[in-house]
């Protein structure tokens, strides 16, 4: 995934230290010792765990950092249940570990707090997308994929990867007329992507029109001679 907003709150820590510490994960749990009802260290806490494991370096225990901040933001709603971040964040983590419907339910929360809340609105549009991927690809569940990626196109019409996904969804499931709609729609957004005309041209045969469809596979074969290989 990509493309999350991230936002956290860093403002009124002001807690004593008269400690050495190497980072602000290693600053915040120390904090929490000391004020473990603190909604915005939990939250805090959350956030840097989120950051730190999406870097190369934590690939191994990325998913165990993940669940850690989960709790740590569940915490922070728990004691603050108006913390709209916290749902923010809460929504990045469990799209990360490809739970799904709990982000899609944190970010709705968020909104239900602050129906104007950009961040949440972009990343719920985003996870929409990235479900219907998800169930696609990986669980072969077209019905399941098509319903995610409708309400993602309904967020983010003008999203060039939820209409390729679209089109690809409606072309495997045999509905060729309706993978060209959104593989033109596609097209309109990136018209030399080698990969939207080669769509697009392949959903055409698919839909009866053969040669229209080797038009545009071959427009996308002069960019990318590669392509159906």
């Amino acid at each position: 995934m990509s493309g999350l907003v991230v936002v956290v709150i860093f403002s009124g820590l002001t807690l004593f230290r008269n400690f050495a510490w190497k980072d602000n994960y290693t600053l915040f749990m120390t904090d929490i010792k000391t004020v473990p009802r603190s909604a915005k260290l939990r939250n805090a806490c959350g956030g840097e765990l989120i950051a730190q494991s999406v870097r190369p370096a934590n690939s191994a225990k990325k998913d165990q950092m993940l669940r850690e901040a989960v709790a740590h933001l569940q915490e922070a709603i728990k004691i603050h249940p108006g913390y709209k971040n916290a749902y923010l964040l809460l929504g990045n983590a469990n799209n990360y570990l490809h739970n799904y419907e709990a982000s899609i339910q944190a970010y709705l929360n968020a909104l239900r707090l602050d129906p104007d809340y950009e961040e949440a609105k972009n990343n719920l549009g985003i996870t929409y997308r990235d479900a219907g991927r998800f169930y696609g690809e990986q669980k072969g569940d077209l019905d399941k994929a098509l319903q995610y990626l409708k309400k993602a196109y309904e967020m983010r019409p003008d999203e060039y990867e939820t209409l390729r996904l679209l089109g690809v969804a409606y072309g495997v499931r045999g509905e060729a007329q309706k993978a060209v709609e959104y593989f033109s729609k596609a097209l309109e957004l990136m018209p030399n992507e080698a990969g939207a005309l080669y769509n697009l041209g392949t959903a055409l045969f698919n839909a009866g029109q053969p040669e229209k469809g080797q038009q545009y596979i071959d427009r996308a074969l002069e960019i990318n001679p590669g392509l159906g290989k």
